[in-house]
């Protein structure tokens, strides 16, 4: 069918309000808006859907989903308006992000857009990277047995990390309180506050002075956020999610069109693929037919689906915007691998035959 009727059919399920679909608990559904803005891009979405994508686009980036201080997307919204999440941040979670925000790029270039990708970026690189060039799988919600201690704030702690940062900032406070939508009650437990964007002042933060000053107030918090105890990461790595993490850092190259941001993602993507292929793949006696192991934690299991699929697709990705052959040469034999072993009387299969 056309992205009109699909969109259509989806339409009783929009909110409005908000943006996204559905109630809570609310979940950015990455793979639907990414797919919605590839055909906003061809100019085949009508303007009352296209801007309820890019509203749903705004609200999860303005929301507490987006981790405002460091960067990089939390599970899913436990409210219906994207303020409060679970503040789990997972692996697959953050290649969405990454692709959805390359191609919104390309129309909305909105200072949420490109900050969202520096930050993710930079979050990646810095909490998510293993020693050995894969990316960890999670982190936990949870820090000191409390869920989102580490990412909320009660107002004298954002007023106090605000300060101590840049005492030139006081004069603003009431600005900052406001435009963050922080309060003694606050709006999570305990009278913390989750850090986000009041939308109602939109016009005002998005100017270029407005939004510099959302930039220092971002830095000052991530300085009062390195002084707490962090909440735990699984730092085992997940073949599918990694490749995932690949063929976004590619889609950041090919469609961003801020040269630092894209040259960040080049030099992040450069600096693992080898090492993620090292990790994951293990070539066999033979040398013909190499095998994904599905995890760092366990080698000796029935080769899945999703690894060779997503690894398939970066192999892709990696031949679009070079051109290079060996690159397609690999993706196609690991798409005859995955008829091969995994296509069954018209069906996939989850784990090979």
């Amino acid at each position: 069918p056309a992205p009109a009727s699909i969109l259509n059919a989806m339409k009783e399920f929009q909110d409005n309000d908000f943006g996204g679909y559905g109630g809570e608990p609310k979940f950015p559904h990455f793979a639907f808006l990414e797919w919605a803005i590839e055909h906003m891009l061809e100019g085949m979405v009508p303007e009352e859907f296209g801007k309820h994508i890019i509203h749903s686009v705004d609200g999860i980036l303005q929301g507490g989903l987006y981790d405002h201080v460091r960067g990089g997307i939390h599970r899913y919204s436990v409210d219906q308006k994207w303020l409060v999440p679970h503040f789990e941040k997972m692996l697959y979670d953050q290649a969405g992000l990454l692709k959805l925000l390359a191609k919104t790029s390309l129309i909305y270039p909105s200072p949420l857009v490109f900050d969202g990708l520096i930050q993710t970026i930079d979050y990646l690189k810095n909490e998510m990277l293993s020693e050995k060039g894969y990316f960890f799988a999670a982190q936990d919600a949870d820090s000191e047995g409390v869920e989102g201690l580490y990412f909320t704030f009660s107002k004298d702690e954002f007023i106090d990390a605000v300060i101590d940062f840049d005492e030139n900032l006081t004069d603003e406070m009431d600005t900052f309180l406001k435009w963050f939508q922080i309060t003694d009650e606050g709006n999570f437990e305990r009278q913390l506050n989750v850090i986000s964007l009041d939308s109602k002042y939109k016009e005002e933060f998005y100017s270029p002075e407005g939004w510099n000053k959302v930039r220092q107030v971002r830095s000052a918090l991530l300085e009062a956020r390195k002084m707490r105890i962090p909440p735990i990461t699984d730092n085992k790595g997940i073949a599918s999610w990694n490749f995932q993490i690949v063929s976004a850092l590619v889609d950041v190259v090919q469609y961003c069109k801020i040269e630092s941001i894209a040259l960040s993602a080049s030099e992040l993507l450069n600096s693992v693929i080898l090492k993620i292929q090292e990790t994951f793949i293990i070539p066999s006696s033979d040398g013909i037919k190499s095998k994904i192991i599905t995890t760092t934690t366990r080698t000796d299991h029935v080769p899945l689906f999703e690894d060779y699929v997503n690894f398939c697709e970066s192999q892709f990705r990696f031949y679009e915007i070079s051109g290079n052959e060996s690159f397609k040469g690999t993706a196609l034999q690991t798409l005859s691998y995955i008829f091969d072993e995994f296509y069954d009387q018209g069906k996939f299969l989850t784990r090979a035959r």
